[in-house]
């Protein structure tokens, strides 16, 4: 049938690595993360980068290695066209299009070399660190030792809800 399958994520071993695009979206204000290669047919693919521990790695060579975004580009394209073997896991986005709910997009949902671009680190590793940590007593909906100032709305006719309504005296 049309538009269902039994797989939707595979990886394959790339007959070559013909790019990496590394660049500023001017119109979102976002990063373009993509990878060009050919499968073992030389169907060529040029897929957008979903896996977080590679987009985490070229953000840190830009932002804390200090390197240009072409430059980073460059030296993760060398690094994968040098490795022994490269896996890439590729699955299907979303559907898009209302009128055509059964197309999807393939992206690139992870990306493997041995030796390991990485080098053994994980995204976790070289994430930078969240601009702002929050303490949850510091949160305005909390008060005293965790206690939220308001509970999530119960059930009707549970325990829970008779209890909440004989403390608001009702």
């Amino acid at each position: 049938m049309d538009g269902e399958g039994t797989r939707s994520l595979g990886t394959i071993e790339p007959a070559c690595i013909a790019g990496v695009t590394f660049a500023p979206k001017p119109w979102w204000g976002k990063w373009e993360y993509r990878l060009a290669f050919a499968d073992a047919t030389g169907r060529a693919y040029n897929l957008a980068v979903t896996d977080l521990a590679y987009r985490s790695f070229l953000d840190y060579l830009r932002d804390v290695e200090e390197l240009e975004p072409f430059r980073v580009a460059r030296h993760l394209l060398a690094t994968l066209r040098e490795a022994e073997h490269v896996f890439l896991q590729v699955g299907l986005a979303r559907g898009w299009h209302d009128d055509e709910p059964r197309r999807c997009h393939l992206q690139i949902n992870g990306v493997y070399a041995f030796p390991d671009y990485l080098e053994g680190r994980c995204f976790a590793d070289i994430a930078p660190e969240p601009p702002v940590r929050y303490d949850p007593r510091e949160v305005p909906f909390w008060r005293g030792q965790g206690t939220p100032l308001a509970s999530p709305a119960p059930r009707s006719g549970s325990a829970a809800h008779r209890i909440g309504a004989s403390e608001r005296g009702g």
